[in-house]
């Protein structure tokens, strides 16, 4: 829960460095959320009755956390010693999973020229 606190507090910061535990603790409530968001939009939708009202929720939810995503995702990149420009590879089907691999990968040890490295030892591991 700290990490989530955490990737809040730098919402907009889009430079510096994230850890793997706080992009995958951020990522974790995110879906969750994301889910809680389209059930809260099924039982709107059947208690009013229409059935477009299932997406307003989850829009809601994208646009509110769009900004903070994107920039906990960049944060990532530096962590690994990317730049933040390898984001939009995602866009790309196949190289998507390259950059999939960027997140899952170690801290680049010791500063890079995003920032210090934040590891304690045992904060980057799963």
């Amino acid at each position: 829960m700290k990490e989530f606190k955490l990737a809040f507090a730098n919402y907009a910061n889009f430079s510096g460095r994230s850890t793997r535990r706080e992009f995958w603790m951020f990522m974790l409530f995110y879906i969750i959320f994301y889910v809680l968001s389209f059930i809260i939009g099924g039982i709107l939708s059947s208690i009013t009755g229409v059935k477009d009202l299932v997406i307003i929720p989850l829009i809601i939810y994208l646009l509110v956390l769009f900004i903070p995503t994107l920039a906990i995702s960049i944060r990532r990149l530096h962590d690994g010693g990317k730049s933040g420009f390898y984001i939009l590879l995602s866009a790309i089907p196949l190289l998507g999973l390259y950059v999939l691999y960027l997140y899952c990968v170690e801290s680049t040890p010791g500063a890079n020229k995003w920032g210090p490295s934040r590891n304690s030892g045992s904060s980057n591991s799963f």
